[in-house]
């Protein structure tokens, strides 16, 4: 049961980031715009101005991309973690995946191709990586360790 809720969440992130990721230029300036106007007014300690939100939207825009392909990359690995189905295509895939969606951006009306964002994706899925395989390695150890003390026992 778990494999499919998370193949489920999976598939809706991706669709859902890829979604975002496709908007024409108007709509995603929209979008970014309203969550920093969003955070500006949320946060009382900030004094709102056209600067601030400007500043934050320019903060969310490039944060974007490596959360989404952080989350994407948990999702997946832990997807196929479920199954012990391996892993080295999905991480593959993610890496072109970060690549082709940043390039397929030139198709759409206002938006453009930047290598760092490519980076920016790809910076996402190292660091989705990295913590899915510490997180397994701490998991892992902690089960040792009740293993091995309910055999001592």
């Amino acid at each position: 049961m778990t494999f499919y809720i998370l193949s489920a969440l999976t598939f809706v992130w991706f669709c859902f980031m890829t979604y975002l990721s496709h908007e024409d230029g108007i709509h995603t300036s929209v979008t970014s715009h309203n969550a920093a106007q969003t955070v500006t007014n949320v946060n009382e300690h900030i004094r709102i101005t056209e600067k601030n939100t400007n500043a934050i939207d320019t903060f969310l825009r490039h944060w974007a991309h490596p959360t989404v392909f952080f989350v994407l990359t948990l999702l997946l690995l832990s997807t196929l973690k479920t199954r012990n189905y391996k892993a080295l295509p999905a991480i593959i895939f993610l890496f072109v995946w970060s690549f082709l969606d940043e390039y397929s951006k030139q198709l759409i009306t206002g938006r453009h191709y930047s290598f760092d964002d490519v980076k920016f994706n790809m910076a996402g899925v190292v660091a989705g990586i990295a913590v899915f395989y510490a997180a397994v390695f701490i998991l892992n150890r902690g089960n040792k360790n009740e293993r091995s003390q309910t055999e001592s026992s």
